[in-house]
């Protein structure tokens, strides 16, 4: 069973999210988690997102792109994220 949870960027912070979602990765381990960060969020990724998103992806959940194409698509968001 995989949830998929679509948020912007700035969303996956501990402060906002990212904890609620380790929490819940914990707490439900048969349910794999994936984030879909919207392609206009990516954009604009800190060194701090950026870091969170790669701890989210060593404790298993998924990060992806949501959106891809519908605004003026850029290959760079695909490399800015660690994407699954």
């Amino acid at each position: 069973v995989c949830m998929t949870i679509n948020v912007e960027a700035g969303q996956i912070l501990p402060q906002r999210v990212g904890s609620f979602v380790e929490e819940l990765a914990e707490r439900y381990p048969g349910i794999s988690l994936c984030l879909e960060l919207n392609e206009r969020s990516v954009a604009r990724v800190s060194t701090a997102v950026r870091a969170q998103a790669d701890h989210l992806r060593d404790i298993g959940i998924m990060i992806a792109l949501d959106d891809y194409g519908s605004q003026d698509s850029s290959v760079d968001a695909l490399v800015r994220m660690p994407m699954d």
